[in-house]
């Protein structure tokens, strides 16, 4: 590697930091614009964001809510800016709630003067003597939301998606906007990938296509999501904290939709589903055709684990599987009704509408049985449809 590319690659971010692989990808994608990954990756990227599309509208047709919830540290911004891609595509309207706190904004260093004039005008919404008060004049506490009128919520400066089309435009050494968070630092020797540092600029501001808006005064604010409603997730690729919000998903069977071909976490799940499946096809056919350790080290040779310098792909394995295998003892059609992949080549948007439409038309129900209650045998029922976020 010579010097032109030690200084492309910058000094936070550059060095024997990066594994070299990532660095020669880095080098390899600069300079050939005609790559054939560079062209995958935009079908690719135009394959999601017609899923996000079908999210949208599937969501709008049934009146399920989307949830920005980014209060929580694991909140994903891919999946925030392609929602936002997918509703310039769209005429459907679906609920959408934004869940911010201002101690987000006003906690940022102080170079992050995007984060503190987002702060800065929130309070001045709260003492404003203008500010619409709610009809019982309750006054926001510490504990309490701040209710943000429409018309003063549009107000507040925002961006535009296209500012966040090329990650390299974020490639520099300027200060950070965010100390970043854990579940950020991708490698195993604590950095961030430079592909990632865009999403610390881009959560600098509200997240402007919301339709409605709650803002808690601290960001550890216990806002109950169950009183909205019942929750379900899509998930597209993702990283450390998508590992553990999936793993979170199969053990409190929760209504999702993983999407394969989109990498990373998500296609490793998505083999591990296959893999399940398999497994309990081969049983009901052939109760003797192999052991169980037989059967979980055939699995176990079939993840397809796509990115080795995360910190979740060396904990991906065995222990996915036995948890796997421990939920399929209590709810055998997990697998089949409440948590299911959908391939984003290969189907169509008419066969991933109906996917959404099947998955979460739950009846606000997880799939797994309650402990000491009866195990699930058979296909199941079909469930009543009910308000859940997508």
């Amino acid at each position: 590697m010579d010097d032109d590319d030690n200084d492309m690659l910058g000094v936070d971010v550059g060095g024997e930091l990066l594994p070299f692989s990532i660095r020669k990808a880095l080098i390899a994608e600069t300079r050939d614009k005609t790559n054939i990954e560079a062209i995958m990756s935009k079908m690719l990227f135009e394959r999601l964001v017609s899923c996000f599309v079908t999210i949208v509208e599937s969501s709008a047709q049934a009146k399920n809510w989307i949830l920005v919830d980014r209060t929580d540290p694991d909140h994903s911004p891919t999946a925030e800016l392609l929602l936002e891609y997918a509703l310039q595509r769209t005429n459907a309207t679906p609920i959408i709630i934004v869940i911010d706190s201002l101690s987000r904004f006003l906690g940022a260093p102080e170079t992050n003067t995007a984060a503190h004039t987002q702060g800065n005008m929130l309070l001045k919404m709260r003492y404003d003597d203008t500010m619409k008060k709610v009809e019982d004049k309750h006054t926001a506490t510490a504990a309490d939301p701040l209710a943000c009128p429409d018309v003063q919520m549009e107000a507040i400066p925002g961006y535009l998606t296209e500012n966040f089309d090329n990650w390299r435009d974020f490639y520099h050494e300027a200060p950070l906007p965010f100390d970043p968070h854990e579940h950020n630092k991708q490698f195993a020797n604590g950095d961030i990938h430079p592909k990632s540092l865009w999403s610390l600029y881009y959560k600098s501001t509200l997240f402007s296509s919301g339709s409605h808006y709650v803002i808690v005064d601290e960001r550890g604010y216990n806002f109950s999501r169950s009183e909205l409603g019942s929750t379900g997730y899509v998930f597209a690729n993702g990283g450390n904290s998508e590992y553990k919000l999936t793993r979170s998903c199969i053990r409190n069977g929760n209504p999702s939709v993983m999407l394969m071909n989109s990498g990373s976490v998500a296609q490793a799940f998505c083999s591990l589903r296959a893999g399940m499946q398999w497994k309990k096809n081969s049983k009901s056919e052939n109760p003797d055709h192999a052991s169980e350790a037989e059967m979980n080290s055939s699995i176990m040779a079939s993840l397809q684990v796509l990115q080795h310098e995360d910190k979740w792909a060396y904990k991906f394995g065995m222990s996915d599987i036995d948890l796997c295998n421990d939920i399929l003892m209590r709810s055998p059609n997990l697998f089949e009704t409440y948590i299911v992949s959908a391939d984003v080549i290969s189907l169509s948007t008419e066969d991933f509408f109906h996917i959404m439409t099947e998955v979460f038309a739950n009846g606000g129900k997880t799939g797994i049985p309650e402990l000491g209650g009866e195990i699930e045998r058979g296909g199941g029922a079909k469930e009543e449809r009910s308000e859940s976020f997508a």
